[in-house]
């Protein structure tokens, strides 16, 4: 599995962690996507940005098993010697490959390989910890997007900042649904046809009041609630 990860940090002092999560390096099977708020974070310090950024990604990775890549927005080393960037920092936390997709070129990073993709004349800038340069760079050209950026990172990108969407509205009842719960009100989730639930419910009802009545007048009214629990029962079937 292969996860394409981002961080936003909000006003509040926290962070937002996105994944992306992914059954091949092209990230053309998504196969879930995940977040995760931390109310605190360290503030941002010069030449140690990976230690504000690895306790959420870190809290969005939790508990994954069989993790083989790390796709991330940034660099994993920031020269040709090999100072550790992000990306280095997370090879060591969570000891898989990563790569550094970068936006924007770091001055030193001079060995950083430039992919251009889709219909866009910038380049991106892509290192890499744990694999061959030359290979992340390959596989960043065979991600999945059409746009200078490949999807999974983009999405990634927008489930941190906005966070996931809510899920769709139920769909309005319909008359007959409003029908149904009315008179059975338990599910509403039966489908009888409306013409012939009306016919029924209309039979049902004009029998169970001259029940319900004989059953009053003699007194047992703990009975006569029962029966209109299966008078609904009798209408719309068992749900």
């Amino acid at each position: 599995m292969c996860a394409a990860v981002d961080v936003h940090y909000l006003r509040t002092g926290g962070a937002r962690a996105a994944a992306v999560l992914a059954a091949d390096a092209a990230f053309v099977r998504v196969l879930a996507e995940r977040t995760t708020v931390l109310p605190r974070v360290l503030p941002y310090r010069p030449g140690q940005f990976y230690l504000r950024e690895l306790p959420p990604l870190r809290a969005v990775l939790d508990d994954l098993s069989g993790l083989g890549l790390l796709v991330i927005d940034g660099y994993t080393d920031l020269d040709p010697a090999g100072r550790p960037g992000l990306g280095a920092h997370a090879h060591a936390e969570f000891g898989i490959p990563v790569i550094g997709v970068a936006k924007t070129l770091f001055r030193t990073a001079t060995h950083a390989v430039p992919v251009v993709r889709g219909s866009s004349a910038r380049p991106l800038f892509v290192t890499a910890a744990g694999m061959p340069a030359a290979d992340a760079a390959d596989l960043v050209r065979r991600m999945a997007g059409r746009y200078r950026l490949p999807d999974a990172l983009r999405r990634a990108d927008t489930l941190a900042r906005a966070g996931p969407s809510p899920p769709p509205p139920l769909p309005a009842a319909s008359p007959a649904d409003l029908c149904r719960r009315a008179i059975c009100g338990i599910c509403g989730h039966c489908h009888v046809h409306p013409a012939s639930f009306a016919l029924r419910a209309l039979a049902e009802y004009h029998r169970a009041i001259a029940a319900l009545e004989r059953l009053v007048e003699g007194g047992n009214a703990q009975v006569a609630f029962f029966k209109v629990l299966e008078f609904g029962r009798n209408i719309c079937g068992p749900c």
